[in-house]
């Protein structure tokens, strides 16, 4: 959210085992596709012949064997390189959403270890923007309401020891307030 140089990426691969399994998956499906336009394009030549000539001599063949060797070539020439296109594009943009991913994940730690100050800062670039948000509105939301608490809390041990019973009753009423209104499981 902010473009301060403490948020720029400095490690393309941040959740490794996902990002290889992705690109994994990735390459499986460019092979998969080469295979596929291969496997056409010779069963649409299946019983058609091509003339070329070597030289001065006119050769006539099959022509799924007149370019089976050529054609090969080509889909590993065409696999390969889209597939190292593929490769870079996916490491320099799969950043945007392994990285958020990592983040979100730790600050959800830190929130489940009681941290309730903690906000989650995104670049400008990356993905799961909406998600950070809502995330940063759940922990300041928790933040005011802990505070809120506390300071009853308070108020009320202090009304308490003071045996202001008046001012116990309102501290309480406040926290009730606070409380009620949050569903739990018990």
């Amino acid at each position: 959210m902010t473009s301060d140089r403490s948020y720029r990426r400095t490690h393309y691969f941040i959740d490794r085992p996902m990002q290889t399994k992705f690109f994994a998956k990735l390459f499986i499906l460019l092979l998969i596709e080469a295979v596929l336009i291969g496997t056409l394009l010779y069963m649409a030549a299946r019983g058609t012949l091509t003339t070329s000539y070597v030289g001065t001599e006119l050769r006539i063949e099959r022509t799924s064997q007149f370019f089976s060797l050529n054609f090969v070539l080509i889909l590993l020439i065409a696999a390969v390189g889209v597939g190292l296109a593929g490769a870079i594009v996916f490491i320099l943009h799969s950043h945007r959403i392994a990285g958020p991913a990592y983040r979100l994940r730790r600050s959800l730690e830190d929130l489940t270890a009681g941290n309730l100050t903690l906000r989650v800062h995104l670049r400008e670039k990356d993905e799961l923007k909406e998600l950070a948000e809502a995330l940063n509105r759940l922990a300041e939301r928790l933040d005011r309401s802990a505070a809120s608490v506390k300071h009853d809390l308070g108020a009320l041990e202090a009304a308490l020891q003071a045996g202001d019973v008046a001012r116990a009753k309102d501290a309480l009423a406040r926290l009730r307030q606070e409380i009620d209104p949050l569903r739990t499981s018990s």
